[in-house]
C-alpha cells in the first residue's frame, strides 16, 4: 500500500506542476542524479512519471478484475485509488509515456472508480477498510478528491462525457 500512496502522492505533485504552480511561471527542475555537468537539469516531473511507470506491473499484479486493488495482505479502501493512477497514465501527454491515449488505461481508470463507487452509500459516505479495522460508513475526503481528479483528468473521454459519475 505504502508504494500506491507514493505514486498517488507523487502524480499529485506532477500534476500540479503541470498547472504551473512556479510562481516565476518556468517549470520546477531538479538536478539529475549522475549528471556530471551541474548546469545539466531535468524536469521532476520526468522523474515523477518514470516512478509511476516503474511501479505500473507491481500495480497491474493486485489490481483484480471487478476493478478492485487488492495486495495480497488485504484489501484497504486507499487501495482503489489507482483509478487515478491509471487516468494519470493514460492522459499524461509526454514522450516518454507509453500509455498516453491508450484506451485499455482509460478502462483500467473507469473499472477502478466504479469499484470504488460500491464502496458510497446514498448519503455520500464510503465505507473504510484499513488493514486492522473495519471503520464502517464515513466520509472519505481523500478517495472523492482522487475521484474528482480523475473525472477532471477524463470526463471528455468518458461515454456520456461524464454525466454518470456526477449522479
Amino acid at each position: 500500500m505504502k508504494r500506491i500512496i507514493i505514486i498517488t502522492i507523487v502524480v499529485s505533485i506532477s500534476l500540479m506542476m503541470d498547472y504551473g504552480c512556479s510562481q516565476s511561471g518556468e517549470k520546477p527542475q531538479i538536478p539529475a542524479k549522475g549528471v556530471k555537468n551541474e548546469n545539466e537539469l531535468i524536469y521532476l516531473k520526468d522523474v515523477l512519471l518514470q516512478t509511476a511507470l516503474d511501479v505500473y506491473p507491481d500495480i497491474l499484479k493486485i489490481f483484480k478484475e471487478d476493478g478492485s486493488t487488492i495486495r495480497s495482505d488485504g484489501y484497504t479502501i486507499y487501495q482503489q485509488y489507482t483509478g487515478f493512477y491509471f487516468a494519470f497514465l493514460y492522459s499524461y501527454e509526454h514522450p516518454g509515456n507509453p500509455w498516453h491515449g491508450n484506451a485499455s488505461m482509460l478502462e483500467l481508470a473507469v473499472r477502478a472508480w466504479e469499484q470504488f463507487a460500491t464502496r458510497v452509500n446514498e448519503k455520500g459516505e464510503t465505507h473504510i477498510i484499513t488493514m486492522n479495522q473495519d471503520w464502517g460508513y464515513s466520509l472519505d475526503e481523500w478517495g472523492f478528491y482522487y475521484w474528482l481528479s480523475t473525472y477532471d483528468l477524463i470526463k471528455d473521454k468518458l461515454p456520456d462525457g461524464g454525466v454518470r459519475w456526477l449522479e
